[in-house]
């Protein structure tokens, strides 16, 4: 028994430019869909929260370049204070001291005046000074250091450093504006899908309603003894086929519906009226035009060209070593309860480092760098070669569904004209149900093939711009990211 089978096998792929058409009232145009989808999304949401954090290295590799201040305080409690013992005993004891006049302002100049005057030659009592011993600070001591410290050579290191940031923010600023695309991509594919679907569903309810015709005249002929049993029979089976067509059409747009609505984060169940843009707009670019603007436009080349600076950059970071690194520093010491007499001590300076031997560590660095460079640079060749042929691919697909289309609409034409006769034909009892029944289906799948090749234009056309990197600029709505 013959099968009146309809393809209602829909996926997310479609998708052209937008263009005016007959708005109802409350229907979502593309420009509307893609703008929700963007505001909702949570993968562009996650790409941009990975550009925000790349920005923030990008500023604190920056604020290497700067002073830093750093401080330190200290607290110490002693259960007893340290002293040097001086030995105990009298001056007798101690050998004759001989003290001349010197610079010593941390000296008690009185008391050494007292001892010294001039000059002399006589035994001292250390006890006298010290008493039992000579004492190491308090019980209590608070101690507070500043230090300042700035940079000024460190082998190129934090250029480099900050350069690898900067260029982690350009590749990141890429990634979203692709996460951005891949998102109008699949809107285009939900939109234009659910606009396929409808379509479909169309054609199921013209079938049923042509064979519902067809039926009630194989019924008036049967009645009246114009035709067998098995005729009428033919005619009710593949109504009921039909109206089994109809039901999975029916189905295939509340799956296209819920796949739109999933991509604009909706209630899966939401109802969804579109604006109907399903229609052929030609494309007038050629293919080596196609290429020229690949090779301009692709997102996934900017981003591969920046992750190539930055292995070039991460090879000069990894010689880094093999120079000195040199830095000047000022500090301040404040101490109380301690031993030394002035609780302020200012100083500065400079350090110069140089590690001369490293047992080839450094070398073994650049070379890593260097082989991550290498694979960089061959992994843009490949990818140069698979964007050509991807564009080759979405270009000549786009052709071949462009020439199904004129095809197709002459075959409704063909179709429809068969339709009308042999319909006529058999009302005047020139023909049968059958050839009645396969003119019908032919009908319908006339305009199943008109629609599927428009789509499917649509589908390729849409490719073909995601290859180039101009879906962008099919656009009326969204921008690109700010670089």
């Amino acid at each position: 028994m013959r099968k009146w089978i309809i393809p209602f096998t829909f996926f997310l792929l479609t998708l052209p430019a937008s263009a005016p058409a007959q708005e109802e009232v409350g229907a979502l145009s593309l420009e509307q869909s893609i703008q929700i989808a963007l505001g909702q999304s949570p993968s562009i949401a996650a790409a941009r929260d990975k550009l925000t954090g790349a920005d923030y290295k990008r500023k604190a590799a920056l604020a290497d370049f700067f002073p830093k201040v750093k401080g330190e305080f200290q607290y110490l409690m002693l259960d007893q204070t340290s002293s040097f013992d001086m030995g105990g005993g009298s001056g007798d004891d101690l050998p004759n001291i001989t003290l001349y006049p010197i610079d010593e302002p941390e000296f008690p100049q009185g008391l050494y005046n007292l001892l010294v005057g001039d000059g002399m030659d006589v035994p001292i009592d250390m006890s006298v000074l010290f008493g039992d011993g000579l004492s190491a600070g308090d019980a209590e001591q608070q101690t507070f250091t500043g230090t300042l410290e700035q940079p000024v050579f460190t082998g190129l290191a934090l250029i480099n450093q900050y350069k690898i940031a900067k260029l982690e923010v350009e590749a990141t600023n890429a990634e979203v504006d692709l996460a951005v695309e891949n998102m109008v991509l699949l809107v285009h594919e939900a939109y234009f899908n659910v606009l396929k679907a409808g379509r479909f569903l169309d054609v199921a309810e013209e079938a049923v309603g042509l064979l519902e015709a067809l039926v009630r005249v194989a019924q008036d002929f049967y009645d009246v003894g114009m035709i067998p049993k098995n005729d009428l029979l033919k005619a009710e089976v593949e109504l009921a086929n039909i109206r089994q067509g109809r039901v999975k059409a029916a189905n295939a747009v509340a799956l296209a519906e819920a796949a739109f609505n999933i991509s604009l984060r909706r209630d899966i169940d939401a109802p969804v009226s579109l604006v109907d843009l399903l229609e052929y707009k030609p494309f007038g670019r050629t293919q080596q035009e196609c290429f020229d603007d690949a090779n301009v436009n692709r997102l996934e080349l900017k981003m591969l060209d920046t992750r190539i600076d930055q292995a070039e950059r991460a090879v000069s970071l990894a010689r880094s070593p093999f120079y000195p690194t040199v830095g000047i520093f000022g500090s301040f010491r404040w101490e109380d309860g301690g031993f030394i007499p002035d609780p302020e001590v200012w100083s500065a300076g400079a350090v110069a480092k140089w590690t001369l031997w490293d047992w080839g560590k450094t070398y073994s660095n650049v070379q890593a760098a260097r082989a991550t460079m290498n694979r960089a640079r061959n992994e843009e060749i490949r990818l140069r070669d698979g964007i050509k042929l991807e564009v080759k691919r979405a270009y000549l697909s786009l052709r071949e569904a462009e020439a199904n289309i004129s095809v197709a609409e002459k075959s409704i034409e063909q179709a429809g004209e068969n339709y009308r006769i042999t319909e006529e034909q058999y009302k005047a009892s020139m023909t049968t149900s059958t050839e009645v029944l396969d003119a019908q289906t032919q009908l319908s799948q006339a305009r199943l093939n008109y629609y599927s090749a428009l789509s499917d234009y649509n589908i390729e056309l849409a490719r073909l711009r995601k290859a180039t990197g101009k879906l962008f600029t099919s656009l009326s709505g969204p921008e690109r990211s700010p670089g």
